[in-house]
């Protein structure tokens, strides 16, 4: 497909084609009714710092040697919320009704699922007339360049 910037630019085969798919999304139901669980690879950055941030939290509360003090139970009840909130596509009524038990529940099912959704099925790198010039006298295996020099060292023919 020529560049529309570009009309009269040759046409260059691309140097790399990435095909991928997408598979159906884990369910869980609640009440008779589906919800997807989002794998990790389909939260965003930000929304996997924020999932690790929390469950970090909670861990490190939870593996607390005695028990928990009435403000940890509250910020342990918090972290699940916000983990499920991010990983579980329900309503938010539906996210007021489950009990930490169910949290848990689900934040431990996103926590086993394999990361596949979005998954590159292969690359193909084309080459492209002229690049192997680009590539002439750079060093081959086993032989290696000397510190600051672009020569090579090994011995010529």
């Amino acid at each position: 497909m020529a560049d529309p910037q570009f009309p009269n630019a040759p046409e260059i085969p691309a140097l790399i084609n990435l095909d991928t798919f997408t598979l159906p999304l884990t369910m869980v139901t609640i009440d008779g009714t589906p919800y997807p669980v989002r794998p990790k690879d389909l939260l965003s950055i930000s929304e996997q710092k924020r999932a690790t941030h929390y469950d970090e939290r909670f861990r490190a509360l939870f593996d607390k040697p005695g028990l928990a003090t009435p403000e940890e139970e509250i910020e342990m009840a918090y972290c699940l919320d916000v983990i499920t909130k991010i990983v579980l596509e329900a309503p938010a009524a539906l996210h007021a009704q489950l009990n930490d038990y169910q949290r848990r529940v689900v934040i431990d099912l996103f926590l086993h699922l394999p990361i596949q959704t979005l998954r590159v099925l292969g690359a193909v790198v084309t080459a492209m007339e002229g690049v192997s010039g680009l590539l002439e006298g750079a060093p081959t295996i086993g032989e290696k360049s000397s510190r600051n020099s672009f020569a090579t060292t090994a011995a010529t023919p």
